[in-house]
């Protein structure tokens, strides 16, 4: 897991790209929760899916 609670970072929801918040990360089954910045709607998203930001 490379990112920690409170980090912004962009996300992929199915073919879209997000901005958000990183508000707990699940080391079990390497998934972060996040909030997205602009509509607070919360993602579980698998880790391979959170971007570094340049990628």
């Amino acid at each position: 897991m490379l990112f920690k609670e409170g980090q912004i970072k962009p996300f992929a929801i199915g073919k879209y790209v997000q901005y958000g918040k990183i508000l707990k990360v699940n080391t079990d089954d390497e998934t972060y929760l996040i909030e997205e910045m602009e509509t607070k709607k919360q993602y579980i998203v698998d880790e391979d899916d959170v971007f570094l930001g340049d990628d």
